[in-house]
């Protein structure tokens, strides 16, 4: 079967057959001329360019919708950030807390124990702990994180100024 020079370059456009092997045939082949290769040239650059809108007409209202969805996958994706955010501040200050929890000398915790609020922000302080272990091993949703720890950091504030051992 011989092939002609157009569907050596056509296959060699397309990716059919690979660069050396053409340009082996095009040294070989006497009907290679400029003028051929380039009409060829221009017409498959035409029919791409009719395939390509023609596909994009006809597949224009999906790419609009996958359009809609990508944007609110963006949207979702900032909201995860945000959130991802928040648990990290959260984390970060159930840490300091711990640390000046572990701190707090033991006299002054347990002579601190007696009071009510004093007792509430020791409850907390476990409570965070445990919270932040159950966030650590079972990846729990940053809300229940959130949950623990917003009461705990004011009490723990207060508690670090001395109001709580006063009430």
């Amino acid at each position: 079967m011989v092939r002609t020079p157009e569907e050596d370059l056509e296959d060699y456009i397309w990716g059919r057959c690979k660069e050396q092997d053409y340009l082996e045939r095009v040294v070989k082949c006497d009907e290679f001329i400029s003028g051929n290769i380039l009409r060829r040239v221009s017409q498959i650059d035409e029919s791409l360019n009719r395939q390509l809108r023609k596909g994009v007409e006809e597949n224009l209202s999906r790419l609009l919708e996958q359009t809609t969805a990508l944007e609110a996958l963006d949207c979702t994706q900032r909201n995860v950030h945000t959130e991802m955010n928040d648990v990290y501040e959260n984390c970060d200050r159930c840490s300091s807390l711990e640390r000046l929890f572990s701190w707090w000398p033991r006299s002054k915790r347990l002579q601190s124990q007696k009071s009510p609020r004093s007792r509430h922000a020791s409850q907390s302080q476990g409570c965070c702990v445990a919270t932040t272990s159950h966030f650590a091993s079972h990846g729990t949703h940053a809300a229940a994180l959130r949950l623990g720890c917003v009461g705990l950091h004011g009490d723990c504030r207060r508690l670090h100024r001395g109001d709580l051992e006063n009430t």
